[in-house]
């Protein structure tokens, strides 16, 4: 089994090096590594090139943001599965892709996700993603994409990322899988450790453009959404109204 792993990366001299190494030193050798550079400045691009030999895939060139460059990632990937490890993320030990993978060879989902080792300056902590997946889920959580791999074909057939929302797309594209019945299979594997830069103001844009994003491309949801805890508990015939809402729903393209 192919793993495509996707690095994107723009002026990050200081981090792009323990990812790149990360990926190159792992024990699984079915690997496709793609970085795409969004034309750094700062030196990451000569550093990414002294690694030509490891990388099949490397575009250096402007683009419109980070969704942006991880479109253009899985655009160029053949790998069986997609995984979204971007500069400053680091995989967790040198076997945590042949561990995934023996789990992945025993199943077929679309979706496999796993934990992250998450840290700040302050503390350290390994945060874990429960089944079961539902709308309920997405309005409280989310599915972490620098521990998550994804079928090439699902992100093909629902056009990748928006590229208009700054850090929310990842989490849009996840409830997209959801409404298209996509299939997701948590797995107790810690992938990736994750550094939470900026995690309060992160959290505060992160609702904000929830909330924005719901009311552009969700807005027959919109409001099941929004009161989902009351209808989970007290209203059944909602429920079964927005359950026939999304079996309804025609996916669309993002593009």
């Amino acid at each position: 089994m192919k793993i495509s792993i996707i690095t994107v990366v723009f002026n990050n001299f200081s981090q792009i090096k323990k990812t790149i190494d990360s990926v190159i030193n792992q024990t699984y050798n079915n690997i496709e590594y793609i970085v795409i550079d969004g034309g750094s400045t700062d030196g990451s691009k000569e550093l990414i090139e002294q690694y030509d030999s490891h990388i099949d895939c490397f575009i250096s060139e402007k683009d419109n943001g980070i969704y942006h460059a991880m479109n253009k990632g899985w655009m160029n990937a053949t790998g069986e599965y997609c995984l979204f490890l971007n500069s400053g993320d680091y995989l967790y030990n040198h076997d945590v892709i042949a561990e995934v993978v023996i789990k992945m060879e025993k199943s077929n989902f679309d979706i496999y996700f796993g934990n992250l080792f998450a840290f700040d300056e302050k503390q350290s902590w390994i945060s874990k993603f429960e089944e079961p997946i539902s709308l309920y889920y997405f309005q409280h959580s989310f599915i972490p994409h620098p521990a998550t791999f994804t079928k090439r074909v699902l992100l093909e057939k629902l056009g990748g990322f928006y590229e208009h929302y700054r850090i929310i797309s990842d989490w849009a594209f996840f409830v997209n899988c959801f409404l298209s019945k996509a299939s997701f299979k948590q797995i107790d594997v810690t992938v990736t450790s994750f550094y939470m830069k900026g995690s309060s103001s992160s959290s505060i844009i992160s609702l904000k453009d929830r909330n924005e994003l719901f009311s552009n491309e969700f807005k027959f949801l919109e409001e099941d959404f929004k009161n989902f805890d009351r209808l989970r508990h007290f209203d059944t015939s909602r429920i079964t109204k927005t359950a026939r809402k999304i079996s309804n729903w025609k996916i669309r393209n993002f593009k």
